[in-house]
């Protein structure tokens, strides 16, 4: 069953004061195994879009959809992206340049990697963005955190 990422963890913060989740720490956070996973599929996407010369230009939380349960012990999940080219066929044609789309796509890579270290959408805007990567600096290992640099 496909569902959101945004959905899959960000909603169940909740559910975790009452039940511990295999996947999330005892500080409430994503596992870093999690995230790793998460992260190696998305960038596989990104480099496969980015190498014919196309952008994804939807890489938000609502977007990327989860396909499995790692809470459950079942296997690796598998990550799903919808959306990819309904902002080129909407607008009509490509706004700016191709660079631009993909410099903006690793971007919001960054961003959607940093909401999911601190397991908070409003992680990646600018007021909290301190905070944010007190919290990786703090959490995660010295690669996640250049990662999202």
């Amino acid at each position: 069953m496909l569902e959101k990422v945004e959905n899959f963890h960000f909603y169940e913060v909740v559910f975790y004061l009452l039940f511990s989740l295999q996947g999330t720490s005892q500080t409430g956070l994503l596992a870093e195994s999690l995230i790793w996973e998460y992260v190696v599929q998305i960038s596989s996407l990104i480099r496969t879009l980015h190498a014919v010369s196309l952008s994804c230009r939807c890489l938000h939380l609502s977007r990327i959809l989860v396909d499995g349960d790692s809470k459950t012990g079942r296997s690796k999940s598998r990550i799903w992206l919808s959306g990819v080219g309904i902002a080129d066929i909407l607008e009509g044609t490509i706004n700016g340049t191709i660079h631009q789309h993909i410099q903006n796509d690793l971007q919001d890579f960054g961003r959607l990697i940093l909401m999911l270290a601190c397991n908070s959408i409003v992680g990646a805007q600018k007021e909290h963005l301190q905070t944010s990567l007190e919290i990786v600096q703090r959490s995660y290992s010295h690669d996640l955190k250049n990662l999202i640099l």
